[in-house]
């Protein structure tokens, strides 16, 4: 058993990071405020690609656990809590009252409830 990351190798050690726009991703936001900085060394644009952009390397990636539980038994990924606590991110979809009827969009905000999980607050409806 591989004992835990401390705070001081998990920022000093290369990391893989998903990026979608210019503003930064989460974690790396929410580190910035706390007056901590990752050692990114690769940026992808899509969540999927991250475990392939770590397996066989040093670097570490913050991602999500459903997909490294998934691919650690066929990549040979080590899976450990961060040495700090991670603040909840809240995950939104808006749709503008014109597309409640849309049956695409109630099936999408259907499966997302369903991947969600149960027991949470998942869907909060505002119409604009």
């Amino acid at each position: 058993m591989q004992r835990p990351i401390d705070a001081a190798t998990y920022f000093a050690s290369g990391h893989v990071a998903t990026s979608v726009s210019r503003d930064g991703n989460f974690i790396d936001n929410y580190l910035r405020g706390q007056g901590e900085q990752r050692r990114v060394q690769v940026v992808c644009a899509a969540f999927s690609q991250v475990p392939w952009m770590v397996a066989g390397l040093t670097r570490l990636a913050l991602m999500h656990e459903r997909l490294a539980r998934e691919l650690a038994p066929w990549l040979g990924l080590l899976i450990q809590e961060p040495p700090f606590p991670l603040p909840v991110m809240r995950e939104m979809m808006r749709l503008h009252s014109a597309l409640k009827m849309d049956r695409g969009l109630a099936s999408l905000c259907e499966r997302l409830q369903a991947v969600a999980g149960a027991g949470e607050q998942i869907l909060r409806t505002v119409e604009t």
